[in-house]
């Protein structure tokens, strides 16, 4: 057997020869009739979008509470998996990056730096307008190291990101913002 190759094809291939045959015989009282088979799926199109957003002024919590005045960004990357077959929902993927982020306490004046990279899980969504899917990701918001040494510890900082997609599954419009739980 050559690789590759499966020893089922040729056995499908004389089964759906066999059958059209029979149906182009006329054996239904209306006469001849053609038969389509196919064996391929029509695989969903994705659509990538990105968009860069700005943090800055946002604020988070820090060291006992303080505000923490937030700047840099965040890169927002998604992906639509439009349905091959009406009504099925959308797969929608999004991953995060912070890029320059970092934040000055607003009481004690130190310097947060916020880190992360986040993939979410994927979800899915009813297809047809609107496409306005709101998903949160966390991140971290770190404090300078304590005085006299030591590891700091982060904060966890999350986002909520607001999207809006078009029917083609391309991200037209996002913001993002400082969720507290």
């Amino acid at each position: 057997m050559e690789p590759g190759k499966s020893p089922y094809g040729k056995l499908f291939m004389l089964a759906t020869l066999a059958l059209s045959v029979t149906f182009l015989g006329g054996t239904l009282n209306s006469g001849p009739h053609l038969v389509a088979f196919s064996s391929s799926t029509v695989a969903p199109r994705t659509v990538t979008s990105s968009r860069w957003m700005s943090l800055d002024g946002l604020s988070a919590y820090g060291i006992g509470g303080e505000n923490v005045a937030l700047r840099g960004k965040v890169h927002l990357v998604t992906r639509v998996a439009l349905p091959s077959r009406p009504l099925e929902p959308l797969r929608i993927d999004a991953q995060a990056n912070l890029a320059n982020a970092s934040g000055i306490g607003m009481t004690s004046g130190l310097r947060y730096s916020a880190t992360g990279s986040l993939t979410m899980e994927p979800f899915f969504q009813p297809a047809g307008p609107p496409l306005l899917p709101t998903f949160l990701l966390e991140f971290r918001l770190k404090p300078p190291p304590p005085p006299g040494g030591g590891v700091p510890i982060p904060y966890p900082l999350v986002l909520g990101f607001a999207t809006e997609f078009d029917d083609d599954g391309n991200l037209l419009e996002s913001s993002v913002y400082v969720h507290v739980p």
